[in-house]
């Protein structure tokens, strides 16, 4: 039976997909396998192909009755190889084509019930976790159209401390494929992409794959036999160090680390100082995690409990991974019309009409009014908030506020980083229905959890949130301490972030009696010392992913008029419905007010998000993904970043922070707010330049 020939058309094809990189799906590889009726027939020509079995085996040793999962197994070579070795094993094979999946089949049909036949078409593997001691996976995975995702798949379903056994060509040599492909030598490519080493030692790492075995084999694929044994010898005085660099096929033993969503957590989000503190992990983690305090951040670490990680603690941070287009979707079914503020119903300014918790809230006092409705109309039974000084005076916890007294208690913004999602861990077990309220990572990761269906939220039935543009670590508040002369914050016995009338003031009372205060824009000269990476990183800044969300309305009109205005967005309709209630109530005074005009309140913050946020991100070792990103930055608005990249530098210097804190509040607050002002007029024209009429690309 001869080999039929392959069409010209199809080698120009695999030609293009390799050398042109054009995005493909499973659908195209299998449609190029289905071409290939001579597939074992070109494959016996070629000593390179079963040698990718048999220069493996020695490697790895597979355990009695194991599992193994051969993913696309072809015509099912590898499978008998490997069966015959191993006569308690039982196979699943898994291959692209439909005519592979045949061949396969008849192949392995003398195995009996030990090897099982299927087809896939795409990820993710129709396998629960952890299902398989092995899996072996030979030239496959420059054939897939994204390398990451199918490894991640793989080590999912691989048992924890199981072995994955991976080969793939060397880059090097894709040029002897295109001839190959061309001289008919072979079969030909088809779709596909050959990855750099570096990139496949990244994925592997990233996915909790530990290498064990690393071996590169094959520098004569075929030819004469004396060609062959040549090339055998050579590889057998070739020091591994060379062949890594020359030889056709590298081949990696790996297991699997035993604690994998640690091992991701750390890697893609510790180490790469993406962690939000937002204390989602922690809430999830069943007492596997805490924080760590060095210097001026709070670390996530492992405790000494010996149980794995859980795979939600992972998977619910926003810190890396935060689809904010899939998340719109999931919430409110559909994208933001305008991405700088996102899904907006209505938008109103607005205040509670009870003078009490008005005044002591930050702005409006419209959470706090809301949140007392909701409870007094039984929507719910309590609510998820900060309250400060619970234990701790200088200290924000999140609590379960169940009375009109405890919400009061928690009315009022907290500006130092509070990771809030911790209380995740008990929220299983409050009796709800609750209300959340949080920032923008913490409503995001409750998103998360909501669309994992994750038990430790299935109580949660509104969510409310501020607006949050910047935010200051805990140290902010020992410095502004170090400079009025007190060494700890035990010396605190209360602290209130936005005392008095709006827009209020720092205010710290102290044992000894004294009461320390600073203007909010005054204390806010803390900023560039003590700004978190989270502020910098994130790019929410209304809190889009609320029901509602609340800001204060920077206003002249409202400004002069005191007393304090918020500028509400509803958000879903159940958060448009309840505003409509308490505003007819005579709860909230609300007017409407054009999407323009919230969006004028907030220019330069909205621009700090929207723009600034995406090119910092350019300048991190590892980029967090959003799901969406400007199509443009004009580099005038680069250049403006750069220059607050440079203050935010010079600020983080421990003898710039040494002498700030020398200089009493009565001259640095003021000099820093006259800074601010002439910096916002300065760069206000290229901050706003184009700022309305930005356009996103989503992925």
């Amino acid at each position: 039976m001869g080999v039929a020939q392959k069409p010209r058309t199809e080698i120009t094809t695999a030609l293009y997909y390799a050398h042109m990189r054009k995005p493909w799906s499973f659908a195209d590889v299998a449609a190029h396998w289905d071409s290939e009726p001579g597939y074992d027939l070109l494959n016996a020509r070629i000593d390179s192909y079963l040698r990718r079995f048999i220069d493996s085996a020695p490697l790895f040793q597979i355990p009695d009755h194991a599992r193994i999962l051969d993913v696309d197994c072809r015509t099912g070579n590898g499978t008998k190889f490997f069966a015959e070795k191993y006569p308690t094993a039982t196979f699943m094979c898994f291959a692209m084509a439909a005519s592979f999946v045949e061949q396969a089949k008849q192949r392995l049909t003398p195995m009996g019930p030990r090897a099982k036949v299927e087809r896939f078409h795409d990820l993710p593997l129709p396998i629960p976790d952890a299902s398989f001691d092995v899996i072996l996976c030979y030239e496959t995975l420059e054939h897939v159209p994204t390398p990451k995702a199918f490894v991640a798949e793989l080590s999912r379903v691989l048992a924890p401390e199981g072995r994955i056994i991976l080969t793939t060509p060397n880059r090097l040599w894709e040029p002897v494929h295109w001839l190959s492909a061309i001289l008919h030598i072979d079969h030909g490519e088809g779709p596909h992409r050959m990855l750099p080493r570096g990139e496949i030692l990244t994925i592997l790492k990233e996915t909790g794959l530990m290498i064990e075995t690393e071996r590169s084999f094959v520098l004569i694929p075929a030819g004469h036999a004396f060609l062959l044994r040549v090339g055998k010898f050579l590889e057998s005085i070739l020091p591994e160090s060379i062949l890594r660099i020359v030889a056709l096929r590298r081949t990696f033993i790996c297991h699997k680390i035993k604690d994998i969503w640690w091992h991701k957590l750390k890697t893609e989000i510790v180490d790469t100082e993406l962690e939000t503190q937002c204390g989602t992990s922690i809430g999830l983690s069943e007492g596997t995690l805490r924080y760590e305090g060095r210097g001026r951040s709070l670390i996530l670490t492992r405790t000494e409990k010996k149980e794995p990680v859980p795979r939600a603690a992972y998977e619910a941070s926003p810190a890396r991974y935060c689809n904010y287009p899939a998340l719109n979707i999931f919430v409110f079914g559909k994208l933001p019309e305008n991405w700088l503020l996102g899904v907006t119903e209505k938008s109103y300014i607005g205040h509670a009409t009870d003078e009490i918790i008005r005044r002591r809230s930050a702005s409006g006092g419209v959470t706090t009014a809301l949140l007392m409705h909701l409870l007094e109309t039984k929507r719910i039974a309590g609510a998820v908030c900060l309250c400060m000084g619970k234990t701790k005076p200088w200290q924000a916890e999140p609590v379960v506020a169940r009375t009109r007294e405890e919400i009061i208690a928690c009315a009022g913004s907290v500006y130092s980083q509070t990771p809030t999602n911790m209380i995740l861990e008990k929220l299983t077990e409050e009796i709800g229905p609750l209300a959340y309220v949080g920032l923008p990572d913490q409503v995001a990761a409750i998103r998360k959890l909501q669309m994992m269906k994750h038990p430790s939220v299935r109580n949660i039935a509104y969510v409310v949130g501020p607006y949050m543009g910047t935010q200051m670590g805990f140290e902010a508040i020992r410095s502004f301490l170090r400079s009025h002369g007190v060494r700890s914050e035990e010396e605190i016995t209360s602290l209130k972030y936005r005392a008095g009338e709006w827009p209020g003031h720092l205010e710290i009372s102290l044992r000894d009696g004294r009461t320390l205060r600073a203007a909010k824009f005054h204390y806010n000269y803390l900023i560039p010392f003590f700004i978190t990476r989270g502020s910098l990183q994130l790019v929410d800044f209304t809190n889009e992913l609320t029901d509602i969300s609340v800001g204060d309305a920077w206003s002249p009109k409202y400004e002069q008029a005191g007393g304090g205005h918020s500028v509400i967005l509803a958000r879903s309709e159940k958060g448009l419905a309840i505003l409509l209630e308490m505003q007819e109530k005579g709860l909230l005074d609300l007017r409407e007010i054009p999407l323009d005009e919230a969006l004028d309140m907030h220019g330069h913050m909205l621009d700090f998000k929207k723009r600034g946020s995406f090119i910092r991100q350019r300048w991190m070792k590892t980029r967090p993904e959003y799901g969406y990103e400007p199509v443009h930055i004009p580099m005038s608005r680069v250049a403006v970043e750069q220059v607050l990249r440079c203050i935010f530098w010079l600020g983080r210097l421990a003898s710039v922070q040494w002498a700030v804190e020398r200089m009493p509040i009565g001259i640095v607050g003021p000099i820093f707010n006259v800074f601010r002002k002439t910096w916002k007029n300065l760069s206000k024209p290229t901050k706003r330049k184009g700022l309305r009429d930005m356009k996103m690309r989503v992925f």
